[in-house]
């Protein structure tokens, strides 16, 4: 897929993921850097990360409890998380709690679920999600629906929420810790970092979003269609 002197697009995969069927498959069509992970089996970018799952492990995360564990997690620390199981749909006698389990992944934790027939198809699910990123140079911006919000706690949250690496439960957390949106762009980086789960490397990331100049560049901007 790659032309003679064409850059590769890079991607980061988990030191676990390693010899597994996707990685080697990436291996030949991708820069591949292999990195223990705190979150995720794929890192694309500082926004996308993709969890892999088989069928049975995903109905076995469910069982287990660490499922919604690992989509806090994701949610938590990327905006655009992703996860794919392979293997097709659940047996019949677990269709309930399959299908509820995606509704709480979409509609608690903003994760985008994809199902894929194996590990061919997920390595060229992540191989096309790399070229897109990697085409932008740097420049990938996530844009989302603006939703139909008439709460205003609503809006704060999603406001709270487009900060990087920021999910619902720490934007929820950052609003009660300052009280509001104006007091979040004011605080100082040791203020942010003093709340519970932002930490210092998420306080300088948002109070650098919250501080800089814009500056105007030229590169594409994707939606949220250019995915699906």
């Amino acid at each position: 897929m790659n032309g003679g002197n064409e850059e590769k697009a890079r991607v980061y995969i988990d030191t676990r993921e390693k010899g597994s069927p996707v990685a080697l498959l990436l291996e030949k069509k991708l820069l591949v850097v292999y990195k223990r992970l705190d979150v995720g089996d794929y890192l694309i970018s500082g926004e996308i990360v993709i969890e892999r799952k088989s069928i049975t492990d995903y109905m076995k995360s469910i069982y287990d409890g660490r499922l919604f564990d690992q989509a806090y997690r994701m949610s938590s620390a990327y905006s655009f998380p992703i996860l794919v199981i392979e293997g097709g749909f659940a047996p019949y006698k677990d269709r309930y709690k399959f299908n509820s389990s995606l509704a709480s992944l979409l509609v608690n934790y903003g994760i985008r679920v994809v199902t894929t027939r194996g590990p061919s198809d997920t390595a060229d699910l992540i191989y096309y999600i790399a070229k897109k990123v990697h085409s932008s140079k740097g420049q990938f911006i996530v844009v989302h629906r603006k939703p139909k919000l008439s709460d205003p706690r609503e809006w704060q949250l999603y406001i709270a929420q487009s900060l990087p690496n920021i999910g619902p439960k720490l934007a929820s957390r950052l609003l009660e810790h300052f009280g509001s949106i104006e007091k979040i762009v004011n605080a100082s980086i040791s203020e942010l970092a003093n709340v519970p789960g932002i930490g210092e490397k998420r306080a300088v990331e948002i109070y650098k979003i919250l501080h800089m100049k814009y500056e105007k560049r030229r590169g594409r901007t994707y939606h949220l269609d250019d995915f699906s």
